[in-house]
């Protein structure tokens, strides 16, 4: 039950959104497609992350939509609040930030080509400019709200465990099995502390556990995932 109500606010999430961005109608439309949508149907009743990720992720791109379209400090503070949800919901959600940072990247192009169509020089670059930093300073200030929040559900520990016991293993060999880039990457953030140890052992786990798990699809066993599994799995089930 404890899951229930993100499935709940999700769909009005999607109402909302839909009425906002394109009117009641189709703000109608799709929280139908949502109260029938098989994969919701089948997780929300269960305590799983996944319905609790799908609402944070709404909530999130939602939230930022509305800041852009009308920039404040409380709604500045909604999509951070959101994305710290999310973060501390599943570890997939850490594809919040760079989704954002490209959403934000189109906003601003098309801010460009609209100036573009009756500026020039500087009356072009300097709004421009202007824009690009209220954009980008606000996706940093989203980010250190977002992992602030994250660092709040570990009670602001780094350590895994408490009371200075240590660990058998430590995140250098957890990230060991890691693509380079990826391996650098984390075991930066735990030199300097900047996440939670635990989540950081998580994210190094789920990667792993992605990595070396076999994949079924249409009658032949592959070592690793392939590219189309996931669109031939959301056709199959996405019957509406």
């Amino acid at each position: 039950m404890c899951v229930m109500p993100f499935v709940l606010l999700l769909a009005l999430l999607t109402f909302l959104a839909g009425r906002e961005m394109f009117g009641t109608a189709a703000g109608l439309v799709a929280i139908t497609l949502v109260a029938f949508e098989p994969t919701l149907l089948a997780h929300g009743p269960f305590v799983t992350t996944d319905a609790t990720v799908s609402c944070m992720f709404l909530a999130s791109i939602y939230s930022l939509y509305r800041w852009v379209k009308a920039p404040s400090l409380p709604r500045l503070l909604m999509v951070g609040l959101a994305c710290g949800l999310a973060l501390a919901a599943k570890h997939s959600a850490i594809m919040l930030l760079p989704m954002m940072f490209i959403l934000l990247a189109g906003e601003l192009a098309g801010h460009w080509v609209s100036l573009r169509r009756s500026a020039t020089g500087a009356a072009l670059w300097r709004p421009c400019g202007l824009h690009a930093v209220k954009l980008f300073g606000g996706l940093a200030a989203i980010s250190a709200i977002a992992v602030l929040i994250l660092w709040a559900f570990y009670g602001f520990r780094y350590a895994a465990r408490p009371g200075g016991l240590h660990l058998d293993s430590s995140i250098d060999s957890a990230a060991n099995g890691l693509k380079p880039y990826m391996a650098r990457g984390i075991v930066f953030f735990a030199h300097h502390r900047l996440l939670p140890e635990s989540y950081l052992f998580g994210l190094c786990d789920v990667i792993n556990v992605g990595n070396g798990s076999s994949t079924f699809i249409f009658g032949k066993i592959y070592a690793q995932g392939v590219w189309y599994y996931f669109p031939v799995a959301l056709a199959i089930k996405l019957t509406l």
